[in-house]
């Protein structure tokens, strides 16, 4: 892509985290030959060719420090649910990460 650009936030209270990443990612051609078209050289319709999409996707994580080297982790990647292409090849379109949600904890020693 062009362009990408991270940003996060976070704000933290006593043992409580929470903290918001927002993620930019431009649009781009699938394929060297830089052209939006979906078609092969020969003309052909081929999704291998064309560009992908441009998208935002935020993501959200929450920490509870238990004790100085304890804490337990939870979150939601792609919290907006967010649908688009994040590449063409080799086999075609694919979709981005779906909304997902994650849990574990840290250690620290």
């Amino acid at each position: 892509p062009e362009w990408t650009a991270s940003a996060g936030v976070g704000v933290e209270y006593r043992n409580l985290g929470l903290y918001l990443d927002a993620t930019y990612i431009s649009d781009m051609y699938g394929t060297a030959l830089n052209t939006s078209s979906r078609r092969d050289i020969e003309g052909n319709p081929d999704a291998r060719y064309g560009k992908t999409d441009e998208a935002i996707v935020l993501d959200l994580a929450l920490r509870y420090r238990v004790t100085d080297s304890l804490s337990l982790v939870a979150g939601i990647s792609n919290v907006t649910g967010e649908e688009y292409l994040v590449s063409r090849l080799p086999h075609g379109a694919r979709g981005n990460q779906p909304r997902s949600y994650y849990g574990g904890f840290e250690f620290r020693f």
